[in-house]
């Protein structure tokens, strides 16, 4: 199973795209771009680099942001292409910003086990290869129609050796930034 068959993750998508036009922020603080030399380096910057990639159309850092094999899938559409049709054309991005990141353990509200079964299961990767999972939490920015708008975004990434992949947004919330 491919990450294209998740129901749940493009409903989320496209609930992300509604709520980022319901919030304003003022005062953007935004993070250093990722380059393609750093996507993998940390849980953060693969997170940020996941978001960065989809707004910026960057297809080659959105490869990167997944470990081999995950985005093959059996469709004409590519997975790149799929998510750019769930993007809101009228936004300009801005960029991100890490918020926090945690370990994926019961004190945070997921099952570390149950995680990386599933991380398994839908990327197709040996469980035995997953070495670590981290819930990051990135903010990011936009402009539309002369406001700055923002959203939160939660999501889950796993390190395969020295290298992290993204594998799901998992939350959102909104809020306005002062």
């Amino acid at each position: 199973m491919k990450l294209k068959k998740s129901n749940k993750f493009v409903a989320l998508i496209l609930l992300v795209a509604t709520l980022i036009s319901l919030v304003a922020c003022s005062g953007v603080s935004i993070d250093k771009e990722v380059t393609k030399e750093d996507v993998n380096s940390s849980p953060e910057n693969v997170c940020r680099a996941f978001f960065q990639s989809l707004y910026t159309e960057d297809d080659e850092l959105f490869s990167m942001c997944f470990y081999d094999g995950v985005l093959e899938n059996d469709s004409n559409i590519s997975v790149y292409d799929q998510y750019q049709t769930l993007l809101d054309p009228e936004l300009e991005f801005l960029g991100t910003k890490h918020i926090a990141t945690r370990p994926c353990n019961i004190d945070n509200g997921y099952d570390y086990q149950v995680m990386k079964d599933n991380i398994s299961v839908f990327s197709e990767i040996d469980e035995n290869l997953i070495e670590d999972i981290q819930l990051v939490n990135v903010k990011v920015f936009f402009k539309l129609e002369d406001q700055n708008k923002s959203v939160e975004l939660f999501s889950v990434v796993y390190r395969v050796g020295p290298d992290w992949y993204f594998f799901s947004i998992i939350d959102t919330t909104t809020r306005s930034t002062k």
